[in-house]
């Protein structure tokens, strides 16, 4: 995957994002059943989240991916998802988690802000988010 989709700046063909992003979820989940979930309405994907202890400071977590269809924002679902990435940072002991989002992204910064995360860096107009779990 390329800085481009991970930044949240525009894609040439979003779908094919989209199915990258399964494929990683779903990989990861074979090596971690419990870091990753898939969100499903009948056989078709509409969301995913992967959250992760960070190896060199296992007091934090991050949250790698956490995406629901357009379609679906605004229905509670993406809180869902929030809810699992907590639930699983906890179990494996973290004591915060932290995310990057683009800059430009100002829904998914409401988002995460709803969820109690906090700007506290932006690089290259990307900012750094955090909360206490």
């Amino acid at each position: 995957m390329d800085a481009k989709r991970l930044s949240g700046l525009p894609q040439e063909d979003p779908r094919k994002d989209c199915d990258d992003y399964i494929k990683f979820v779903v990989s990861t989940q074979e090596r971690d059943p419990d870091s990753a979930a898939v969100l499903l309405d009948g056989a078709e994907v509409i969301g995913f989240v992967h959250a992760y202890q960070v190896a060199k400071k296992p007091e934090v977590g991050s949250l790698s991916f956490d995406y629901l269809v357009p379609e679906r924002r605004g229905t509670g679902l993406g809180a869902r998802l929030m809810d699992y990435a907590v639930k699983i940072t906890r179990a494996r002991g973290c004591s915060r988690m932290v995310l990057e989002v683009s800059g430009t992204n100002a829904r998914a910064i409401a988002f995460y802000r709803k969820h109690g995360f906090e700007v506290f860096k932006e690089r290259d107009g990307i900012l750094m988010m955090r909360r206490s779990l």
